[in-house]
């Protein structure tokens, strides 16, 4: 059991750590290479902000679903991760800690707070919309089309004939 919660804790690090990397270093960076002009920056990061928020909330319902079909976890288990996961964020403990919760908190606080400028958006919300997300996610398998399947359906668009054999 501690290898499923490891591997799957593990998972859930390193997804969310490159969307906040990716938000906070390397699509900046490129913004400001491609783009000088200040105007046409704020722009595409406002639309950076909203990509990656709707991006987040589709990865929450991957994890979901990750943690029941491909980790086995069950709902106990996969609620204790969680949990035990965000409410790091609430101990105020090493700056390592505290710095990955200020950019987790904006990566789906910052599109809520585009959408509703004048609501006070708690930490507590972010918490639950992405328990939520994360409990929907769960019911989610993706399941992939054997190949002999796929095949016999496909209907080549050249004609075979003894030119092209």
């Amino acid at each position: 059991m501690r290898t499923r919660v490891g591997r799957f804790c593990l998972e859930f690090l390193i997804v969310i750590g490159l969307v906040m990397a990716l938000k906070i270093w390397f699509f900046p960076l490129l913004i400001s290479f491609w783009f000088p002009a200040r105007l046409v920056a704020d722009h595409l990061m406002e639309w950076t902000v909203l990509i990656i928020g709707v991006m987040m909330m589709f990865i929450y319902l991957g994890l979901g679903s990750s943690a029941k079909q491909s980790h086995g976890l069950s709902l106990w288990q996969a609620t204790a991760v969680f949990l035990g996961l965000h409410l790091l964020f609430f101990i105020q403990t090493v700056s390592v800690i505290d710095q990955f919760y200020l950019y987790w908190k904006d990566l789906i606080g910052d599109l809520l707070a585009l959408f509703f400028p004048k609501q006070t958006i708690h930490d507590w919300h972010l918490v639950i919309i992405s328990f939520i997300l994360f409990l929907a996610g769960r019911g989610i398998q993706v399941k992939e089309e054997k190949p002999e399947e796929h095949s016999g359906n496909r209907k080549s668009s050249i004609p075979l004939n003894e030119k092209n054999l």
